[in-house]
């Protein structure tokens, strides 16, 4: 067992949670399956990677596992862009407990 605190948790949920994250993330969202999960990386506009994070599909949308310290930053930028997308980007941090195996 592992203790993973030093991640955050990032939900992304709603009915266009797919395709708003296949917009914006760097990994393929529509080819992960139930019990798959993705490496990944949230880039600006010039390609410079703003967090790397491991995403996977959670409930009726996408988790993603983070450093910590960049959860707020990351929550604020997807926020910028969700427009009339019909989604929630949220912190989740505080309703899960990370542990590796």
């Amino acid at each position: 067992m592992a203790d993973l605190s030093h991640l955050g948790l990032l939900g992304v949920t709603g009915p266009d949670a797919q395709a708003f994250l296949q917009a914006q993330l760097s990994c393929d969202i529509k080819g992960l399956g139930n019990a798959a999960s993705s490496l990944g990386a949230y880039c600006s506009p010039k390609g410079r990677m703003l967090a790397s994070f491991l995403v996977w599909p959670d409930g009726e949308g996408y988790s993603l596992a983070l450093s910590r310290t960049l959860v707020d930053p990351t929550v604020k930028r997807l926020r910028m862009f969700v427009l009339r997308s019909k989604v929630v980007v949220a912190d989740q941090t505080g309703d899960r407990v990370l542990i590796g195996a």
